[in-house]
Formats: structure tokens, sequence, C-alpha cells
């Protein structure tokens, strides 16, 4: 009978290292006792149930309910190498290999991962992606994501509609090289308007980095259009970099989302974090009143 420690030690060492199997160093199991308990576990769903048990486990010391509701979706091309397996060109990144699509909750612990060939575009590799986790994570009702989701976005919303699933507001990053076309609020409106789909359903988050530089005007006036239709402007990240009260004042803001870094430790009684959570929320609160 096999070490089981031993074993589980031998699995994180080629997770960690990146060798292969008949690299494993003669003080674990042999490989193939190591391989055959490997792909039986991973077989039967274990490393993903160990997962998601450790995610909701984590994020009730957060002070989180366990179950995640809103998710933040992204995906990196990485190079592989020339053993085999999928692979693609992501003509994009000029990477030839693989393109790991990834969920994790608003803490950033991981909800799930789908790996594949790299020439599959980010919008429709998520497809499969948000298939996998629909049934696994019913929970979940919001899904964050940047400018290059938004046609896939809108997409699932007109298919979550036609089903009957009730779903809230969906966020999406803007970034500043979005801003810098002049078609940004054109495309989103007008997508939205060609799905049958109001523009509250949107929420766009912004961090202060793009109210800064030459592009101030010109986000000024798309966050002031898409405001008046309907959309939810959200300021990401408040508390740090160049976070500034005026900002509150000079654009349309309808929801501050202050940095996870004074959050994370509210549970904490002898950090300061609680005291300048609150002042953040009752100075905004008077300046938006």
């Amino acid at each position: 009978m096999a070490n089981m420690r031993e074993v589980l030690n031998a699995m994180l060492y080629v997770a960690a290292s990146g060798c292969a199997w008949r690299l494993l160093p003669k003080c674990f199991p042999s490989v193939s006792t190591v391989w055959r308990y490997f792909y039986a576990r991973r077989n039967a769903g274990l490393f993903e149930a160990i997962n998601t048990v450790q995610a909701m486990n984590l994020r009730e010391i957060e002070g989180r309910k366990a179950p995640p509701s809103a998710g933040v979706i992204d995906s990196q091309s990485v190079k592989t190498t020339e053993s085999g397996g999928i692979s693609g060109f992501d003509a994009g990144k000029k990477v030839k290999g693989r393109k790991r699509h990834i969920l994790t909750d608003t803490c950033g612990f991981l909800i799930f991962i789908l790996v594949h060939a790299a020439d599959i575009q980010g919008r429709d590799g998520a497809v499969d992606l948000l298939a996998a986790i629909w049934t696994r994570f019913p929970w979940l009702r919001y899904v964050f994501a940047d400018g290059g989701y938004a046609r896939l976005m809108m997409a699932d919303m007109v298919a979550w509609r036609n089903q009957g699933f009730a779903f809230g507001r969906i966020a999406f990053n803007g970034a500043p090289c979005d801003f810098r076309r002049g078609d940004f609020v054109d495309r989103i409106l007008g997508r939205m308007d060609k799905c049958g789909l109001p523009p509250c359903l949107l929420e766009l988050e912004v961090t202060e980095t793009v109210f800064v530089g030459q592009l101030s005007d010109r986000v000024h006036n798309c966050l002031e259009t898409l405001a008046k239709a309907g959309v939810t402007i959200a300021l990401d990240d408040f508390g740090t970099g160049y976070a500034s009260l005026t900002h509150l004042q000079q654009f349309p803001v309808h929801t501050i989302k202050i940095d996870r870094s004074f959050v994370s430790r509210l549970v904490a009684v002898e950090t300061g974090d609680a005291a300048i959570v609150g002042a953040v929320c009752a100075t905004t609160n008077s300046v938006a009143g």
C-alpha cells in the first residue's frame, strides 16, 4: 500500500516544478503509482471538489458568504513545448501554445479554469467556460470581464433572457484603450439595442487611471452618454493610486468600489481599515448627495 501523503507530495512536486513524470525524484513513490492515483482522482473530479470547498472556506475567513455571487473572467496565452497536446497560435499575443481561461471570485480565489488551444479567441473560448460553470455555480449572478468580452457577454444575456433566467446587472471593465476608440459608446449601446437589451442591465467599471491625461475630456463625454442611457458607472479600486474625491464631482459615478486591500481585513479589530472604509463611505455619500 502506497503512502498517500507521499503520493500527494509527489503530485504537488510535479505541479510546482512542471517536470515530466519520468523525472520524478526517487524519494517519492514510483512514477506509475503516482500517475495512477493522480489520473484516477482527476477523472473523478476530486481536485475540483477540493478547490471548491477550499475557496468557500477561505471566503468565510474573509468575512464573505461561502458561495460567490460574482466572478471575474480573463484569459492568458502561454507557450508550450513540442511534446504534443492541444496547441494553436494566438496572433494577437504572438504566442504559440495554449490559452487558459480562468474564473475567480472577487477575492481572487480560483473558481474554475479551462485550457484550450491559443488560436481560439478569448470571447469564443469563454463560452465553454461559462457553460461549464453554469450548473456547478448557479449562485453566480455577476461576471466581470474586460471590453473584449462585450459581444459574448451580450449574447449570453440574450440566451439567459430567452431561457427565463433572472440575472442582475452585468459588469465589464473599461480600459484606457477602449476610450481611445471613438466608437466605444456607439459599439456598446448599438450592440445592446441590436440584442433588444436595455442599457440598465450593464455596469461599466473604470479605475481612476482613465481620468488622468489627455483622455479626460473624452472619458467624461463617454461616461455622460452611457449614464444618460441608463448604464451604471462604477469607480473601481477606490482608495489607491490616483484616488481623488474631485472625480466624484466631475464624472458621473453611481457606485464606489473600495479597494479590497482595505475591506479584506475589516474583521481584524486592531487595524484601522474599518475607520478608513467608514470615512470613505460617509464622504462619498456626502459628495454624491
